[in-house]
């Protein structure tokens, strides 16, 4: 596993073992986001799926964008094309894992 944390961040890789084929993690990782942080834009070749903690962002996506507040999660699917920041009136924290395999789409 490699670790980096800097300030108001921490993520962490995962190393996969040959045993864990049905669902594994890749990484995982906590922010507090800064009112003026730049927009994320992912596109991934696993599941992403972020819980925010406190404050609000933005997701946006083909439909459209989303107010997403505290206490909800968000998920990005292999090579979905999102964008997603922090309302700049009430940034957010969240945490994420990113993970693969076999049943992840389940």
């Amino acid at each position: 596993m490699f670790i980096a944390d800097v300030p108001d961040q921490f993520l962490a890789w995962c190393e996969n073992k040959p045993k864990l084929t049905d669902l594994f993690p890749v990484m995982v990782g906590h922010e507090v986001c800064k009112k003026d942080k730049e927009p994320n834009c992912r596109r991934n070749i696993y599941y992403l799926l972020h819980y925010v903690k406190s404050g609000s962002g933005y997701l946006k996506d083909n439909s459209g964008t989303h107010l997403i507040s505290g206490g909800f999660c968000f998920l990005i699917r292999p090579d979905e094309s999102v964008t997603y920041f922090p309302n700049p009136d009430d940034p957010w924290e969240y945490i994420w894992v990113g993970f693969s395999g076999k049943l992840a789409s389940r």
